[in-house]
């Protein structure tokens, strides 16, 4: 942590996420990698030795830590992890309730349309909007099943 505060002015009020760090998990590495990587930093890079805590995009935790370092960035309190618990699950709710009432408006379209003979297809649904309406709700699905 830096010994100085941050000072916040209204030009710095507005948080843009930036890249500041290469990371490499030193699993992905073979060991001569490793060694090279570690020989590298030590002889060409003159920077203070520090910890760091890296969390990858893939844990829950990762949008928390960002809210976490806006809010310490824009000088505005820290929303508690039970907070932005609250907003995800608001959120999701939100979208189960859209992904349902898109799912009603596919129904109700496939009565309307005129169907294929077989059953299989749905003819003369105007303009490709039913393509993009079943895409659409194929994909909230999809991610609505794997629980992002």
């Amino acid at each position: 942590m830096t010994d100085k505060p941050i000072e916040v002015t209204e030009v710095e009020a507005e948080f843009q996420r930036e890249e500041r760090y290469i990371v490499v998990k030193l699993d992905y590495l073979t060991e001569g990698q490793e060694f090279q990587i570690k020989r590298f930093l030590a002889t060409k890079c003159e920077q203070p030795d520090r910890k760091y805590a890296v969390i990858e995009d893939d844990w829950p935790e990762y949008e928390t830590v960002w809210a976490m370092i806006e809010a310490r960035c824009t000088g505005n309190p820290a929303p508690s992890y039970q907070a932005l618990t609250q907003q995800l699950e608001e959120a999701r709710e939100e979208r189960d309730a859209l992904l349902k009432a898109a799912t009603d408006i596919r129904g109700d379209l496939l009565m309307r349309a005129k169907i294929s003979r077989d059953g299989s297809k749905v003819v003369d649904a105007g303009n490709g909007v039913w393509v993009r309406l079943n895409d659409a709700i194929d994909a909230l699905t999809t991610k609505a099943d794997g629980g992002s």
